[in-house]
C-alpha cells in the first residue's frame, strides 16, 4: 500500500502544520487516516487533541525500535475516522542518535510497516528544520507533498527540496503528488505575479487549487477550528476539501511521478528571475 503522505517544504511559515491539520479533518470525512506527528515542537498533536500528553508518542514507539523492541503501537482517537500518533519534544534529541543516524529511515519504515495497512491515509507532518528526522521520513514516505505560499523565499525552498529529492531517488524513489500554494491573497497584485511563476516553474508539479488566506488558518491550535473545518460554508474549509479531492486523485492515480534530471536546471522562471530577486543556484 503506497498510501503514506510526507508533508514539507524547505522553507518554514508556510502553514505545513496548518495544512495536514485541516487535510486530516477533510481526508477522515471520507478515509480512515492516521496522522504521525515527527515535528518536537508537537502543534499538531495540540491542534487535534487539546494539551495532548501521551506515553504513546512517536518518539516512545522510535526509541523501542532503535533498541530493536517491537512495541505495540497504539494510535490515539481523534474522531471516527481520524488516528493520531502524538508527537514529543524528545524527538530533537533522535537527531544526535548515532543508531537513528544511520538507521533512520529503516527504523521509521518499520513502524509505517506496522499501521499504514490499518489506514486509507497516512500523514507524517515534518520538523521545520532539515535534520535525521525529515531525511529519515523522506526516505520512507511514499508520496511527498509541498506546501507553499506565494513568495519568492517559498518557491524557492520548493525547488531545493525538489533537487534533493532528485538525488535521494537515486537510491529511494518517491512519488511527488505535488506543490500547492497557501495563503493565497487574490486581491494581492504580488500573490497573482507569484502563482504564475509558479505555474512556469513547476509545470504539471503545481497543484492548480490554491488555498485562501483567512483569519482562520491561523487558529488550528483553537478546537473551534476543528468545526469550522467541516463547514462547506467556510471559504477556507471549501478550499481544503477542494485540495484533499485532488490529492486524493492524485494518490489513486498509476502515474507516479518523478522528477526527470533534466527537470531540475529548468526550475527557475523564465529570464533567470525571480521577479527581481537572484535565481536558485
Amino acid at each position: 500500500m503506497n498510501n503514506t503522505i510526507a508533508i514539507y517544504n524547505f522553507k518554514g511559515g508556510v502553514g505545513k502544520t496548518t495544512s495536514a491539520f485541516n487535510l486530516a479533518c477533510g481526508w477522515s470525512r471520507k478515509y480512515k487516516v492516521l496522522v504521525i506527528d515527527c515535528d518536537p515542537q508537537c502543534n499538531l498533536s495540540n491542534a487535534l487533541i487539546l494539551n495532548c500528553k501521551s506515553k504513546n508518542n512517536v518518539y516512545a514507539y522510535l526509541k523501542e525500535f532503535v533498541h530493536n523492541s517491537i512495541p505495540t503501537i497504539l494510535p490515539i482517537k481523534v474522531n471516527g475516522r481520524l488516528d493520531l500518533i502524538p508527537g514529543h519534544y524528545n524527538m530533537i534529541e533522535l537527531e544526535s542518535n548515532s543508531q537513528f543516524i544511520e538507521f533512520g529511515s529503516v527504523i521509521l519504515q518499520r513502524l509505517l510497516e506496522r499501521v499504514k495497512m490499518n489506514y486509507d491515509i497516512v500523514l507524517i507532518d515534518c520538523p521545520s528544520y532539515f535534520g535525521k528526522t525529515v531525511k529519515a521520513v523522506l526516505s520512507s514516505s511514499d508520496n511527498l507533498l509541498i506546501p507553499a505560499t506565494p513568495d519568492v523565499f517559498s518557491l524557492k525552498g520548493a525547488v531545493k527540496l525538489l533537487r534533493y529529492i532528485r538525488e535521494m531517488e537515486k537510491t529511494k524513489p518517491i512519488n511527488v503528488l505535488g506543490i500547492f500554494l497557501n495563503r493565497y491573497r487574490r486581491n494581492f497584485l504580488y500573490h497573482r505575479k507569484m502563482v504564475q511563476v509558479a505555474k512556469r516553474i513547476f509545470g504539471s508539479f503545481l497543484i492548480t487549487k490554491t488555498v485562501r488566506n483567512a483569519v482562520q488558518i491561523n487558529e488550528t491550535s483553537d478546537r473551534r477550528f476543528v468545526r469550522n473545518s467541516g463547514d462547506p460554508q467556510s471559504n477556507i474549509a471549501s478550499d481544503f476539501l477542494a485540495l484533499c479531492d485532488l490529492v486524493v486523485e492524485k494518490l489513486n492515480s498509476r502515474e507516479v511521478k518523478r522528477i526527470p534530471l533534466s527537470s531540475i536546471e529548468k526550475l527557475r522562471p523564465h529570464g533567470g528571475s525571480w521577479s527581481g530577486a537572484s535565481v536558485v543556484r
